[in-house]
């Protein structure tokens, strides 16, 4: 957990992952400053472990630098989901400025607005009315029903702990882990349910068996990652290093693999139904070992 120092005050503590994604845009410089126990500062520059990977490389090289806008865009989409409604407790960096807030409404507005939902109310006790409610109450039942079918609810987290190290079995299910640094760390049986691991280094790591349904991974380098028998249902990988990686029996249905780097994978038995493949086809439903896409 770390706290920052800016110009106008301290903020914080946050979980490293959260400061190294407000360092990726920008929304703390690497000359702020930083500290673990609110005592002992340090220049953002100086603590290497939250500098994101992506911004530790040449940014001459046109490839680094499309990666990077792909991380900005992905991280700030999901800056946006969570104040959107996703937990509720956005950190204060991420909310607007109070001068950017909607001024109260005058009374005439309010007044106008009270005599427009009474004339509304009037309205529904009409034939019409009525045929409106019919109407919406149809379109609840299909979503209701539609929910039921398809909404997969997120398991129970009990034991969820971010702060805890990496070790096989660790829970960090809808932790924010933003360009971790966890080459060759054993990961094995993990619990990332959710997870937000965009950026992150998992190069020859062991994540063998693990959860990692519906974890953001979009230009995570997994380079010769053991992901034997993961579960990566719905798993973002968008521009995913997975090259050597070996995903032998994963579950890879209705994963985003678009831009991803598949060379020298092993993909025996993996199950890619549904998934969105390298170049943003869709696999069919039967998809077991490889991509296979409807005849032309």
């Amino acid at each position: 957990m770390w706290y920052i120092r800016f110009n106008k005050g301290v903020k914080g503590p946050y979980p490293a992952g959260l400061v190294s994604r407000y360092i990726l845009l920008g929304r703390v410089k690497e000359t702020d400053e930083v500290s673990s126990d609110g005592k002992e500062w340090l220049i953002v520059k100086d603590v290497p472990e939250l500098i994101p990977q992506i911004l530790k490389g040449d940014m001459n090289d046109p490839m680094v630098k499309e990666r990077l806008e792909a991380a900005r865009r992905w991280a700030d989409e999901r800056s946006l989901d969570r104040r959107a409604g996703g937990t509720g407790r956005a950190s204060s960096l991420e909310n607007r400025r109070e001068d950017d807030r909607r001024e109260p409404e005058q009374e005439p507005v309010i007044g106008y607005r009270l005599r427009r939902e009474s004339r509304d109310q009037e309205l529904f006790a009409t034939s019409r009315g009525r045929w409106g409610l019919l109407i919406v109450a149809g379109t609840v039942a299909v979503v209701a029903v539609a929910f039921s079918l398809f909404y997969k609810p997120p398991p129970p987290q009990l034991g969820t702990d971010c702060r805890s190290p990496a070790a096989p079995k660790v829970n960090w299910s809808n932790c924010v882990l933003d360009g971790a640094r966890l080459e060759g760390r054993d990961l094995s049986g993990a619990k990332l349910y959710s997870a937000s691991l965009t950026g992150a280094n998992l190069r020859h790591g062991s994540l063998k068996g693990s959860d990692l349904s519906y974890a953001a991974l979009s230009i995570a380098d997994l380079e010769g990652a053991d992901l034997r028998g993961a579960i990566m249902i719905g798993s973002k990988l968008r521009q995913a290093r997975l090259n050597n990686a070996d995903l032998e029996g994963a579950d890879l249905s209705y994963a985003d693999l678009t831009g991803a780097d598949l060379t020298g994978a092993s993909l025996n038995n993996a199950k890619l139904g549904n998934a969105i493949w390298t170049d943003g086809g869709r696999c069919l439903p039967q998809s077991i070992g490889g991509c296979q896409t409807a005849p032309q």
